[in-house]
């Protein structure tokens, strides 16, 4: 079975594995970004490695590659990984800030548009943000 190891932006040290569908082999290569079920919610990651094998139980299909590139070039993607071991940082996290935010619209059509903290549904507007001042130490 085809597999594909995907880091996803959670604190995690490793990456997690999906099977792929034969639909979708040919855009799932390291670097490209993916649509992957995590939980209930669906979540984008950065394929690590693409490789023949036994399934882990109760693996999950990546449901699509989004780009016909890869987003993160393998030189670049081998930098990531050594930087996150050297840090000690989960790897999705380092890719993550490696990547440039996704555009709203393309979040909302992926289905894993996380609001933002300063959503003003969420009860923090960007306004109500910047007047908020530290209280000064009591003395």
């Amino acid at each position: 079975m085809l597999l594909a190891d995907v880091a996803l932006p959670i604190p995690l040290g490793r990456a997690l594995t999906y099977s792929v569908p034969a639909s979708q082999a040919a855009r799932v290569v390291p670097g490209a970004r993916v649509l992957v079920p995590l939980g209930g919610r669906r979540v984008v990651g950065v394929v690590l490695e693409k490789r023949e094998g036994e399934p882990p139980q109760k693996v999950r299909d990546v449901i699509r590659a989004p780009d016909e590139a890869p987003a993160v070039p393998s030189e670049l993607l081998e930098l990531l990984r050594e930087l996150a071991s050297y840090y000690l940082a989960p790897v999705g996290d380092v890719l993550r800030l490696a990547l440039p935010p996704l555009e709203r619209d393309l979040a909302k059509e992926q289905g894993s548009a996380q609001p933002s903290l300063f959503d003003p549904k969420r009860g923090v507007g960007a306004r109500m943000w910047s007047r908020t001042k530290a209280a000064s130490p009591k003395r």
